[in-house]
Order: C-alpha cells, then structure tokens, then sequence
C-alpha cells in the first residue's frame, strides 16, 4: 500500500495536507466573497460614467489560480480585483480613469471612510483582516480581450498588465499533471469514500502556496521580501508537469539556484509569459536591494530543501520539516495525516497486513481490518 509503505508518497501526503492548512478559512472566504460583490453592485449603480460605459470586473492574483494563504501573522490579506473597462480611448489620460474610480468610491457612505489612493489602484481597508486592492484597467483591442493597460500615477502614464491572461496560463500550466503521485496512491483507497482527499490543488499550485510561506517566514524581520507574483512565475515558468509536490519543489529551486549561482552579475527579469511588456522585477531594477535579497532567498532555501534528500529518516526529516515551515504547521499537518488513518480505520478501508503488521488498505489480501482508535480507549 503506496500511501503508508512509499517514502516519497508519505512526503507529499504530508507537504499537501500543511499547504490545505495554508487555505484561508470559509468564513475569511465569505467575507470577501460578500465585499467583491458589494463593490461591484455599487459601481454598476453608477449613474455617471460607469454607468455608460461597457465593463466587468473580477478578482486577479492568489484567488484566481487557486495559491492565496494565509496572512503572515495577523497581516492583512490582499484581495485584488480588476475593474475592466472595454472601451479604450487613447487620448483618454489615465489620471482620469484612475480619478473617476476614486470619485464612485468615495461616493459610497462606507467606502469613503476606508478607502486609500495607491499607484495603481484604489484601496479598500476593510476593518475584517483585509483590504480589497480595485485596480481600473482598459482594454486595448478586441483582438486581445485580456490585455489591458492601467493608470500608473507615479509614472503619469498608461502601463501594460494581463492579469486574466497570466492565470489561464498559470492553471494550464498546473494541469500539465495529468495525474499526480496522490490521486494514484488514493486511487487505491477507494478514493470517493475519503472526504478529506479532495485534490482540489495541484502539484503546483501547493508548491507555491508553500514556497509563498516560507518565504514569510525567511523575511520576519528582514526587508526587501520577494513578491508573490515573482514566486509564483518563476515556479510556472520552471514547471515541467511533475506529478509530486516535492519534486516540483526540488526542480524548480535546482533550476533557479543554477541561474543565480551561475550567473552572478546578470539579475533575473521576470516578465508575465503572455505579456512580455508588463515586468514583474522592474523594482529590483529601480531598487537592486529587492534582487540582493531574493538572491540570498534563493540560496537559503535551496540549501535548506537539500536537506531532505540525505536520508536522515522520520526524526530527520520531520526536524528539517519544521525547520523549513514551523514547528506549528507541521503539527496541523501530521494531526491531518492522523485524522485520515482514523477515518480509514472508522470506514474499515484500513487493515494490517497479516503477513509484515503494516498499515495497508482492506481491499488487499490477506490484511485484518483494525478497530477505530477512540483516542479514550473504548
């Protein structure tokens, strides 16, 4: 049985089950769920200039493709949404643009209270542990219905984005996992009787998710952190379709500390792949401190992640484990790997082999179905 006897299956069981507690919760979910639609029906209500122009608004970044977690320690989370206006007019000044989502904004007896003008958007504080971040964006073309520009008031110019563009390339690029090293052990386990294994993340997706928490982690205290949307395209750039969390870890650290270790005085420009105008390093070119500090990132972690490859067994690795994600992570997700044996002994899908006195599934041969453990031993 892969799942209890597989080194590698029971690594990636475990990094899985400490990124599916990463997920911000349903209530957080509902909460900003509510918010984004509140928005959007006030700026629908608008008898000015939404009103009479054509536009539709969704969320961009983690919550599109499926890698937001939760806040570093009680930080805020970030929601952003785009407002996309369909009709471009190139002599229309992007402070305009920018002025007249701020006016319909402040026009709202709440929003008005809570609402912060940042570059490139306008900012929601909302007083439930999040901001909503409501970027106003212009498409270009109808030949390209996602690229879009938006208002940069530092610049006093119009700059390019595609955010709806990036996560359909970034959710092709998860299912580049046809099947992955989970769904097959699981497969065994009469997968549709196990309400914990849902599979809702791929390889990918959970690899960033965890890399984003580390991340946190590795610049408490530190400034200049890498971003998010920096993390997360570099993984889906290096992305080759592994069907294993870790490996997908391990290939694209490898493939990131070859580029910096080899490549010392040549800063890495990372661009979104199906909009090679919009840069998503171009603060490390105006402040070099963000590319000095992701270097030393990337080789921490990778140093770090190495040491999971020596073999130091269970004490070994669960050590370098918390190391790497907490001693508090871990521990949620070993009480999960523990909640699925329970479950699996209470549904009689787990047994021990007669023959070696391992775990393994009851639709083998030759295994004897163990009791559910109560935890108060009755």
């Amino acid at each position: 049985m892969t799942l209890f006897t597989d080194q590698h299956v029971q690594i990636d069981d475990l990094l899985d089950k400490m990124a599916e507690e990463l997920e911000l919760g349903e209530t957080r979910w509902k909460r900003m769920e509510s918010s984004y639609n509140e928005v959007s029906d006030w700026l629908k209500g608008d008898d000015g200039y939404f009103q009479q122009t054509e536009f539709e608004i969704y969320p961009q970044g983690s919550v599109k493709i499926g890698t937001a977690i939760k806040p570093w320690k009680g930080d805020e989370f970030d929601l952003d949404v785009v407002v996309h206006l369909k009709d471009f007019d190139p002599a229309l000044l992007p402070l305009i643009v920018f002025t007249r989502l701020k006016r319909r904004l402040a026009e709202h007896g709440y929003y008005k209270t809570i609402l912060e003008s940042k570059n490139r958007c306008i900012r929601l504080n909302f007083k439930n542990d999040y901001h909503m971040d409501v970027l106003p964006g212009c498409q270009i073309s109808e030949f390209n219905r996602n690229q879009i520009r938006i208002p940069d008031r530092a610049l006093d110019m119009w700059v390019f984005s595609n955010p709806r563009g990036f996560a359909k390339w970034f959710l092709d690029q998860t299912n580049l996992a046809r099947e992955t090293l989970l769904e097959k052990a699981y497969a065994e386990l009469r997968q549709e009787q196990i309400t914990r294994a849902t599979f809702m993340n791929k390889p990918l997706q959970r690899a960033v998710q965890l890399m984003k928490w580390y991340r946190d982690r590795y610049f408490d205290g530190r400034d200049y952190a890498t971003s998010s949307i920096v993390l997360t395209t570099l993984f889906g750039l290096n992305y080759s379709g592994e069907g294993s969390i870790f490996e997908t870890i391990e290939n694209t650290l490898e493939k990131i500390h070859a580029h910096v270790v080899q490549n010392p005085f040549t800063r890495i420009e990372v661009r979104n792949p199906v909009d090679t105008n919009e840069d998503f390093t171009d603060k490390w070119k105006q402040e070099p401190e963000y590319y000095q500090a992701f270097k030393g990132f990337a080789v921490h972690v990778y140093g770090e992640w190495q040491k999971l490859k020596t073999g130091q067994g269970m004490v070994g690795e669960s050590k370098i484990l918390k190391g790497l994600f907490g001693d508090d992570l871990y521990g949620r997700g070993i009480k999960r790997q523990a909640g699925l044996v329970n479950d699996m002994r209470g549904s009689q899908l787990l047994g021990t082999s007669n023959s070696t006195g391992n775990l393994s599934s009851i639709i083998l041969p030759a295994v004897t179905p163990t009791k559910r453990n109560t935890f108060f031993g009755k």
